[in-house]
């Protein structure tokens, strides 16, 4: 399934240049831990419904090359965890705080 849509490539001095596209999102009020799958959206806005949650990435092996973007949305202070499908921690999102993770067939690690 492809995570982006609506591409347009230009070719400049040798070099394919893409712009105007959309990334496709999912906005999810949760209820208990999401365990997000490979074909999912590239961008996910999550509020945590007043509660310490995690939300579980896919196995690195079969997501070499993923990127996806991860917002806390909650209106409370809660923590989300984002998580690798071993359960240890990626990185920890306070309220309002986004991360971008990449995976490379191996490991999921944070861009910047």
């Amino acid at each position: 399934m492809p995570q982006v849509t609506d591409l347009a490539e230009v070719k400049a001095f040798g070099v394919t240049v893409v712009h105007g596209f959309k990334l496709l999102f999912q906005s999810r009020i949760m209820a208990g831990t999401i365990v997000l799958l490979k074909s999912a959206p590239p961008v996910q806005y999550l509020d945590l419904n007043g509660a310490i949650r995690n939300f579980d990435l896919p196995a690195a092996a079969s997501s070499k090359d993923l990127v996806f973007y991860v917002r806390n949305i909650s209106a409370g202070a809660f923590a989300l965890t984002v998580r690798d499908a071993a359960a240890a921690t990626v990185v920890s999102l306070a309220q309002n705080t986004f991360a971008m993770v990449h995976c490379d067939g191996t490991t999921w690690r944070v861009i910047g």
